[in-house]
């Protein structure tokens, strides 16, 4: 039996991705509320990710290693 690699994996998760996204998307469309409600959400994810990378950097600058 051939011994699945990276790629191969990667290549499985975008097939399965795909056809679970257009299940998900024919069940019914979304109403304009909980479309702005996952914008919303993403950008709020987004600016924690550049936040907690922010915090991190300043974190850094100060342990340093000076003394």
């Amino acid at each position: 039996m051939k011994q699945r690699n990276f790629w191969d994996g990667l290549a499985l998760g975008a097939i399965a991705g795909i056809i679970l996204g257009s299940m998900m998307m024919a069940r019914e469309p979304m109403t304009p509320s909980e479309r702005a409600r996952m914008a919303v959400e993403r950008r709020a994810r987004r600016a924690w990710r550049r936040a907690q990378g922010s915090i991190g950097r300043i974190a850094g600058r100060f342990s340093g290693g000076q003394q």
